[in-house]
């Protein structure tokens, strides 16, 4: 007999839940999603000194200058960017404009991973990736710096993350979930009432088992970990943001 003995037929992987779907082989990933999402940052950084700086840009260049943990009306997230920048390149369009086009080819990226979590094979992937982008918001939100650029990746890549979970019953991806939502709210806390309604929708229609794991607890203390700047800041400056 051979020494490996094989799994059991509907016996889970160590660190899933449930007999995991993921027997079913995806799609290779099409490579030309990756070009679509370059294409963009391409575009987006050949027009990325054609006009000034917007008003919010320069406020964030301000706030760069006088780096905290948070801020009255946002995280530190893009404040951090903006800071990176001044000592990178100095107070420069092409250098501020450089993370929301970044953003931008990643989340290009993570709609042709998405569509191939569902099904998608190589023309269903490409569809999804052109759509994004060409989508008008993707333009709006990332020809400059501002949180709605870093605020749409993450959405998207939480948004992955969760359907890659339900499709493999793999629980381990909630540890990168807890990163992506850490990073998020610490960009704009808006993602945070996406995670309750996803944890929400698992206890009310299941299944309950996919929140209630180590893996889903591991994640949810990196959420919180990453999140801790922001709320000590707000604890000892009086919670302006709730006023």
């Amino acid at each position: 007999m051979n020494a490996t003995k094989a799994r059991e037929p509907g016996k889970a992987a160590p660190g899933t839940v449930g007999t995991p779907p993921a027997a079913v082989a995806l799609a290779p990933f099409s490579r030309w999603v990756i070009v679509i999402g370059g294409l963009l940052f391409a575009l987006l950084m050949a027009l990325s000194d054609r006009y000034g700086f917007h008003h919010d840009e320069l406020y964030f260049l301000d706030c760069g200058r006088h780096l905290q943990a948070s801020y009255v009306d946002q995280p530190v997230f893009t404040p951090l960017l903006a800071w990176v920048t001044l000592k990178t390149f100095g107070v420069s369009l092409v250098g501020l404009r450089l993370w929301p086009a970044l953003a931008a080819w990643g989340t290009v990226i993570v709609a042709g991973l998405t569509a191939r979590e569902f099904g998608g094979r190589r023309r269903a992937q490409l569809l999804a990736a052109f759509a994004v982008a060409t989508m008008p918001a993707v333009y709006g939100a990332d020809h400059m710096l501002d949180t709605a650029a870093f605020d749409i990746l993450a959405w998207s890549g939480l948004a992955f993350m969760v359907i890659r979970i339900g499709r493999t019953g793999d629980q381990r991806w909630w540890v990168p979930a807890g990163v992506v939502l850490g990073l998020g709210v610490e960009n704009k806390h808006l993602i945070g009432f996406f995670a309750i309604a996803i944890v929400i929708g698992a206890v009310l229609a299941g299944p309950r088992r996919a929140v209630l794991n180590r893996w889903f607890a591991a994640g949810a203390a990196i959420a919180v970990a990453l999140a801790i700047p922001d709320i000590w800041w707000q604890a000892t400056h009086g919670w302006p943001r709730s006023r």
